[in-house]
């Protein structure tokens, strides 16, 4: 038997003029068999995550052109 259980947590922060947003999860996963299932016992791991979300600005193209030798 297997069993996962996900808690989600979201939560926006502005410091500095740069707005940052949090991520957090809480994986816990329960896990028994054979013998250990049967007599109702089980296994537990949790693992906790925490992702800071920065903006970013990503420039892919830049074309500049000389204003003195456009010509229309």
């Amino acid at each position: 038997m297997l069993k996962v259980l996900i808690f989600f947590s979201n939560r926006n922060m502005n410091s500095a003029n740069v707005c940052v947003q949090t991520v957090e999860l809480l994986l816990l996963i329960q896990y028994s068999g054979s013998g250990g299932l049967a007599a109702g016992y089980c296994r537990q791991c949790s693992v906790s995550l925490s992702i800071d979300i920065l903006p970013v600005l990503y420039i892919t193209y830049w074309s500049a052109s000389d204003g003195d030798r456009l010509a229309y």
